[in-house]
C-alpha cells in the first residue's frame, strides 16, 4: 500500500511538470482586429519570459476551425525567442475574410496562437466568415482559406500548401462583402488562441475566441490560468509532506 507520503511527493512531483507546460512565448500580433494587405510587410510580433532560451520556435501561418486546424505554410523554423518580432509578408489568400492565424511551436513541443486575423486584396473588401458555429456548437465564426499562390512571402523553411482534403473551395458569390474600413468588429470574431502542443497538420485544440475574451476579459482553457490553483495545490501538499 502506498504511502501517503509517498502520494505527496509524486502529487508535487506530477504538479509541478504540469505548470511548466505553458509556453515561453505569448504572441501579441496579429492583434484582434488586425486586417492585413496582400503583399504588404507586416511583423508578426510576441513576448519571451527568458525561460528555456534554448527553445526554438517554429512559426506556421493556419486557418481552420477550433478544433480542426490547418498549416497553410510554414513561415520560419529555429526562431529565437529573444527576437521578440519576424517579418512576414502578408501572401495572396482566399477568401479574404478573418479565417487566419499563426501557431508557433517550440523545440520542446509547447504551442501558442496568436488571435485570428484578415488579409485583403488591394480593393480593401473583406468577406464575413463562412461559418458562425464552431464544430463543437460553440458560437464562433470560423472558415477555412487557402493560399492563392504555391508559398507565402518570406519563407525561411520549405513551405507547402495545405492538405487540399482539408481546404474548402474559396468564397463564392453567396457570401457577404464587408468594405475593410467597417470591418473592424468583423474581424474581432478571430480568435486568440491557448496554449497547447500541436505537431500536425491538421491539429486538432481547443481554440479560445476573441469574442469570449470580450465577453470574459479572460483567455478560457489557458494554462497560465491553472497555474495558481496548482501552486496552492503544491503549497497544501508540501505542507502535508513535512507534517508527516
Amino acid at each position: 500500500m502506498v504511502s501517503l507520503k509517498t502520494f505527496l511527493t509524486s502529487s508535487v512531483a506530477l504538479i509541478a511538470a504540469f505548470i511548466t507546460v505553458e509556453a515561453a512565448v505569448s504572441p501579441s500580433y496579429p492583434s484582434p482586429g488586425t486586417i492585413q494587405t496582400e503583399g504588404q510587410t507586416y511583423e508578426i510580433t510576441w513576448t519571451f519570459d527568458g525561460k528555456n532560451p534554448s527553445t526554438t520556435y517554429q512559426i506556421d501561418f493556419m486557418t481552420g476551425s477550433n478544433d480542426v486546424q490547418t498549416v497553410l505554410s510554414t513561415v520560419a523554423t529555429k526562431v529565437d525567442p529573444a527576437l521578440l518580432k519576424y517579418t512576414f509578408v502578408a501572401p495572396k489568400v482566399t477568401p479574404h475574410s478573418a479565417v487566419y492565424f499563426f501557431m508557433f511551436t517550440g523545440s520542446d513541443k509547447v504551442s501558442a496562437w496568436t488571435t485570428r486575423f484578415a488579409i485583403v486584396g488591394a480593393d480593401g473588401q473583406l468577406v464575413a466568415e463562412k461559418e458562425k458555429v464552431q464544430p463543437n456548437g460553440d458560437k464562433i465564426p470560423w472558415g477555412i482559406g487557402a493560399l492563392a499562390t504555391a508559398t507565402s512571402g518570406n519563407t525561411t523553411a520549405a513551405s507547402a500548401s495545405a492538405s487540399t482534403s482539408a481546404i474548402t473551395p474559396a468564397a463564392n458569390s453567396t457570401e457577404t462583402v464587408i468594405p475593410a474600413a467597417n470591418a473592424a468588429a468583423a474581424a474581432v470574431s478571430s480568435s486568440p488562441v491557448v496554449e497547447e502542443a500541436a505537431n500536425a497538420s491538421p491539429v486538432s485544440s481547443p481554440v479560445p475566441t476573441v469574442a469570449q475574451v470580450a465577453a470574459a476579459s479572460t483567455p478560457l482553457n489557458s494554462a497560465g490560468s491553472m497555474v495558481k490553483p496548482a501552486l496552492t495545490l503544491v503549497s497544501a501538499a508540501v505542507a502535508g509532506y513535512f507534517v508527516l
